[in-house]
């Protein structure tokens, strides 16, 4: 009798050791998921690609009157670049007709990047007191029907 409970007695420990670790091990693997996605947000130290400010950390280069809240955020959920930078390539004649990809190696040189950074400060500093630059007329004028 003595062994018999011994017998069923290590295989109920064996499978509550397993349901322990698997539970888990799923609790740590959405730990770990949560933490590098954020809920949806960028995680703090991640930055924009294009203009290298850092998310929910930096200010908001557009925003005039800045709240504490006024952090920058991604363009959307999952994006590595910021609505202001999105906006602005889409305005600069020099980058409009370049993909993400390629402006992303082209400013890997740090001339091309402090170019970038002097146009971008002088658009933002152009939006946050009101005026919009026109976009590309050429391209306008072409799709445009008459």
């Amino acid at each position: 009798m003595n062994v018999y409970s011994t017998r069923c007695f290590f295989p109920s420990i064996l499978c509550q050791l397993v349901k322990c670790v698997s539970a888990t091990s799923c609790i740590l693997f959405q730990l770990l998921h949560f933490t590098r996605m954020g809920k949806g947000k960028a995680v703090a130290d991640a930055a924009c690609k294009f203009c290298k400010l850092r998310f929910h950390v930096d200010t908001n280069p557009l925003v005039k009157n800045l709240d504490k809240n006024d952090t920058l955020k991604p363009r959307c959920t999952n994006a590595r670049d910021c609505r202001p930078c999105a906006n602005f390539i889409k305005n600069e004649e020099e980058y409009a007709d370049m993909t993400a990809s390629a402006l992303e190696k082209y400013l890997q040189d740090t001339a091309n990047q402090k170019v970038y950074d002097e146009k971008f400060k002088e658009w933002c500093a152009t939006r946050r007191e009101g005026g919009r630059r026109a976009r590309n007329r050429g391209v306008c004028l072409q799709n445009r029907k008459l």
